[in-house]
């Protein structure tokens, strides 16, 4: 897949179509009006195209707008998210003051007024606002009020929730070294893993070189998630392609989907530490495993 394309593929998941999947998961209500409500992209005509802004998409804010505040009412009159088991929780109003797993020993995410998290570990926190403000503008001899589609505005952020499993901002360096490897070696096993990681992380990479990268910098933000992606990849681990590796009983109950709780959280976590161990194992001067967390200590691979 192209750089371009790569990024407008995620741009599409991250800012339209993931947020909008997890709201009419929580909220019946939510989802009847994404199917049988009037949401039709505000201001669209040929010479005012809907164009894409950080935030989404300028011409569905409206629309996302009543769907958040839809989603908000069910959750706060009904308490749970049971409709639905990919979602592990929601929370209106969320306050982080310290999570000792998050990359950097805090929340990821910016204050939001409601954060909703999926057992696959998926963050998606959402966020918005509305002003009584009745605006004018004059066109020709006219005065016209602004559409009150103007007044609302929706954002939405994705994150990955932190666990003891993931890498951290100060593993940046251990992440660099591990890179050059990869793109130096030609290898099988690292051509492969090179090949899972996204253009702009091979990228970043080309354009700062040698040169160390500060943890708070957005390159560093984007390499540490596309590692902690490459994580949670489901079939980053082939018997075929590495017959050297050979699965324990635990190992291959995780890969098989067999798994020892039917809790999808611990199943979360256990591919997590999966493929840091299949990584560690292929890669065993460059990519250092993680010590388990958890009451049990699972190997995968003998």
């Amino acid at each position: 897949m192209s750089g371009i394309r790569e990024h407008y593929t995620r741009h599409e998941l991250q800012k339209c179509v993931l947020p909008i999947l997890t709201l009419i998961r929580v909220s019946p209500n939510a989802l009847r009006e994404f199917l049988f409500g009037d949401w039709e992209p505000f201001g669209i005509d040929q010479e005012d195209p809907c164009d894409f802004y950080n935030e989404g998409t300028e011409c569905l804010q409206y629309f996302l707008f009543r769907l958040l505040f839809i989603a908000i009412n069910d959750l706060a009159l009904h308490r749970t998210v049971d409709l639905d088991n990919r979602v592990k929780w929601a929370d209106f109003r969320p306050h982080y003051v310290f999570i000792s797993a998050g990359p950097q020993g805090k929340s990821e995410c910016p204050p939001s007024l409601l954060e909703i998290l999926l057992v696959d570990g998926h963050r998606l926190s959402y966020d918005a606002s509305f002003n009584t403000n009745h605006d004018y503008y004059t066109a020709g001899n006219d005065v016209v009020e602004k559409p009150k589609e103007t007044a609302y505005s929706f954002s939405s952020g994705i994150s990955l929730f932190p666990i003891d499993r993931f890498l951290r901002y100060k593993d940046l360096p251990d992440l660099h070294r591990f890179f050059t490897t990869l793109a130096s070696d030609s290898s099988f096993a690292s051509q492969y893993i090179l090949s899972k990681l996204p253009n702009l992380i091979q990228n970043i990479f080309k354009i700062y070189g040698d040169e160390p990268l500060k943890p708070d910098s957005w390159a560093g933000k984007e390499i540490v998630d596309a590692f902690n992606y490459l994580l949670l990849e489901e079939d980053l681990y082939s018997q075929k392609m590495f017959p050297e590796l050979t699965l324990t009983d635990s190992g291959g109950k995780i890969l098989n989907g067999e798994y020892y709780f039917s809790d999808p959280w611990w199943v979360y976590e256990s591919k997590v530490s999966c493929n840091r161990e299949f990584l560690s194992r292929i890669f065993e001067d460059d990519f250092q495993g993680k010590k388990r967390g958890g009451g049990g200590v699972f190997r995968y691979f003998e």
